[in-house]
């Protein structure tokens, strides 16, 4: 790792152990976003501020994934989720 604040969202997927997957603006895989920095991890839409990864938890009465794009649109630099949203950022699929 670097000696920036953070982690590489690769190397977060290295050690989840899955593959990422998204687009870049240009529609194609990037690698330069694939290495964003995550300083942040959070489970509430609410909070999201820039290189925010946001993991979508299902739980008893709620479902994250229903705050996924609300999360993007704050700034969340990349998902990990249950499924492949399609929202324009980096997603790390778990299962």
């Amino acid at each position: 790792m670097s000696g920036e604040p953070g982690v590489a969202l690769n190397e977060l997927a290295k050690l989840l152990r899955v593959g990422v997957t998204g687009v870049s603006a240009e529609g194609s895989a990037d690698v330069a976003v694939q290495q964003a920095r995550i300083k942040k991890v959070t489970q509430d839409s609410r909070q999201i501020e820039s290189d925010t990864l946001f993991c979508c938890i299902t739980g008893a009465e709620l479902d994250g994934h229903q705050f996924a794009a609300s999360a993007v649109d704050a700034g969340a630099v990349a998902l990990l989720t249950e499924r492949p949203l399609g929202l324009g950022v980096e997603e790390v699929v778990v299962a």
